[in-house]
């Protein structure tokens, strides 16, 4: 276990309730509003996670910070859930499944090099088992509560709940870079205090 991965691996959970939540309830809640056949859906989500991959592309990627991008990642996923918990059509979940692909399509790039971020090479193999094993803990853990939940409340419900675990994870994310700024700039301010 490495330290690096822990903050990289609740992202990565995060990230993985919204996908656990998309791909197993998906297809019921469509035809739960008489949405019909939810192939399309899938297809669309495939084309914009590639689309984004291929867009953003690793050079892109590394030229820019990770942190922000993972948040932004999950905050499109948020974004997307909330929209399958609220717009109840065919057309809402078609535009709520591109949210999903995009935020899906940046997330992972972004949370594997946040972890690595700054290490020195002999440890970055360990951050990322480290981050990768989140996954196992997300889809067992989310299919678990949001199933319990869906069952209960209905399948919105549980799309709400995963939105709100990734829009958490986002938050948490974009509070980081202030605090490490506020650290480094009372650090300057103690080196140049007078002794």
């Amino acid at each position: 276990m490495h330290p690096a991965g822990l903050r990289a691996g609740f992202g990565y959970l995060a990230s993985v309730w919204g996908y656990t939540a998309f791909n197993g309830f998906l297809p019921l809640h469509i035809a739960a509003f008489g949405g019909g056949a939810s192939g399309m859906h899938f297809v669309v989500y495939g084309c914009m996670l590639f689309t984004v991959r291929l867009v953003a592309g690793q050079r892109h990627l590394a030229a820019m910070a990770p942190r922000p991008i993972a948040a932004a990642a999950l905050a499109l996923t948020a974004a997307g859930l909330t929209l399958l918990a609220a717009w109840l059509s065919v057309s809402g979940a078609l535009c709520a499944t591109a949210l999903i692909g995009a935020g899906q399509g940046l997330a992972l790039p972004a949370i594997l090099r946040m972890a690595v971020d700054s290490l020195p090479l002999q440890e970055r193999g360990s951050a990322v088992a480290t981050t990768t094993a989140f996954f196992d803990i997300g889809f067992l853990s989310a299919a678990l509560a949001l199933g319990v939940l869906a069952q209960h409340l209905g399948y919105a419900a549980g799309f709400a709940l995963a939105g709100a675990v990734s829009a958490g994870a986002a938050l948490l994310f974009l509070s980081f870079p202030h605090q490490r700024r506020e650290a480094s700039r009372e650090g300057v301010n103690r080196d140049h205090s007078p002794h």
